[in-house]
């Protein structure tokens, strides 16, 4: 219980400062980002030192973020593998002849992915950027939604529920966020639980909005922790085929943000606590088999570690 509880408080102290690191960060974006939708055939892709860019209707240039560079490749059906490879400069600049090697492999690359470009010029494309960077190239009926909006919505509901942010991930494209109940749930003694829930998005096509509640187990004697998935819910779709709908967008994006918000009311409320409280205490009262235990075993030991496991349930001092 003790130390359960020194390690929940940890958690949401580092958590709560993540957090507020995140939010500045996405409050930036929104600020200096922007969505517009230009003609395929308005684009050309090039390198200059090493530095990927695109050049909108020959008179815009914009430096090209890595993620974009890959849905592009994507786009003209070359394997994401292959464009992260020739895109990648050599991280030693002292060494020129490396560096040199590397830059003009990416400004050959660049050349060629305009080639196999031309097969898109008949379409419309989205882009996504922040200040001078395009971070995102996406179909045009890619329906948008703001990562900031949407954090305002599930830190809305987190108050709401009492709940409190516990740990935060992010990298230029994406974010991901997680949550707790600031309650220890001890369904079986000398077994907490924290019960959470957790939002995961990218503003630039980088992954889906997804929604995960889950239950995080701390083990007292070292406090390791470890996840159980309780629910993941995958929110947003496409917008019809069409030109790009301000006032539809912001209808689209309150009901996304009312969806996130009360799935985190219902993923962190009362009777979701106690649902898992009873589930737990049911399980634990439940005698498991070898029998049952070796159908699940099966399918990821081998058979000699499938005996070693069968003669440890049986004698489990040895």
């Amino acid at each position: 219980g003790a130390k359960a509880r020194a390690r929940m408080e940890v958690t949401l102290r580092q958590g709560a400062a993540q957090a507020k690191t995140l939010f500045e960060k996405l409050q930036h974006e929104e600020t200096h980002g922007g969505s517009r939708i230009v003609p395929g055939k308005d684009l050309i892709f090039f390198s200059r030192n090493g530095r990927l860019q695109v050049s909108v209707k020959n008179d815009e240039n914009f430096d090209l973020h890595r993620n974009a560079a890959g849905q592009i490749a994507g786009l003209c059906h070359i394997p994401r593998d292959h464009a992260r490879e020739a895109l990648l400069l050599h991280p030693d600049q002292a060494d020129e002849q490396k560096f040199d090697w590397s830059v003009r492999r990416a400004n050959k690359f660049m050349e060629y992915m305009n080639v196999v470009w031309e097969s898109c010029h008949d379409k419309n494309w989205l882009l996504r950027r922040v200040e001078g960077q395009v971070r995102g190239v996406l179909s045009s009926s890619y329906k948008p939604m703001q990562s900031s909006q949407l954090l305002h919505a599930f830190a809305g509901a987190l108050g709401k529920t009492g709940g409190v942010p516990s740990a935060a991930l992010w990298d230029d494209t994406r974010f991901h966020l997680r949550a707790v109940r600031p309650e220890i749930i001890e369904a079986i003694p000398g077994e907490p639980m924290l019960l959470g829930i957790e939002i995961r998005h990218s503003d630039f096509g980088h992954g889906a909005l997804v929604m995960r509640s889950f239950v995080e187990r701390c083990w007292c004697t070292n406090t390791a922790m470890m996840d159980a998935l309780l629910r993941e819910v995958h929110l947003g779709a496409r917008l019809p085929p069409g030109i790009f709908n301000h006032e539809v967008h912001a209808s689209d994006m309150k009901t996304i943000c009312l969806a996130v918000g009360e799935l985190v009311e219902r993923g962190l409320g009362d009777v979701t606590r106690d649902k898992l409280t009873a589930c737990v205490q049911k399980a634990s009262e439940e005698k498991v088999g070898w029998k049952e235990l070796h159908a699940r075993l099966g399918r990821i030991l081998t058979k000699e570690e499938q005996k070693r496991a069968e003669a440890l349930w049986t004698n489990p001092r040895d």
